[in-house]
């Protein structure tokens, strides 16, 4: 009986070896999942960092640019000067080149007043200043 005790025993323990075993193979995967992510996230949170930088660095460029751009500023002497030399300034500027705008014949017409014949002078009745007579001397025969 003894045997019988020993061979169930050890199946039982080989049981529950077989069970540890696989019970500390999953912890391992997880483990080893738990890893990769954490070296992606560390990775990430990497390039981030070095985008900060950059970015505070071409902040503070900029920063110490301006600061220089103020104090040259401050120290070049500021010249005065009335309104008139800026109206005479701006006046003295190049005027823009402008080409003819093209009128239509309605509005030519339009703005030239049609002049009278000058055949008969003004104020002067034809039927009146001349006669028959006259007209028939003039006329070819």
């Amino acid at each position: 009986m003894t045997k019988k005790v020993d061979v169930k025993a050890a199946e039982q323990e080989l049981k529950q070896k077989v069970d540890n075993a696989k019970r500390l193979k999953a912890k391992s995967r997880e483990a080893k999942l738990q890893l990769k992510q954490a070296k992606k996230a560390a990775k990430r949170a990497s390039k981030a960092a070095r985008a900060a930088r950059k970015d505070s660095d071409d902040a503070r460029r900029l920063y110490k640019k301006a600061v220089a751009r103020a104090d040259k500023a401050a120290k070049a002497p500021k010249q005065k000067k009335d309104g008139a030399a800026r109206r005479t300034r701006r006046a003295k500027s190049s005027p823009a080149i402008g080409t003819p705008r093209k009128t239509s014949a309605s509005r030519r017409a339009a703005r030239r007043p049609r002049r009278e014949s000058t055949a008969t002078p003004a104020g002067v009745d034809f039927e009146v200043a001349f006669t028959d007579n006259d007209l028939k001397t003039l006329e070819p025969h």
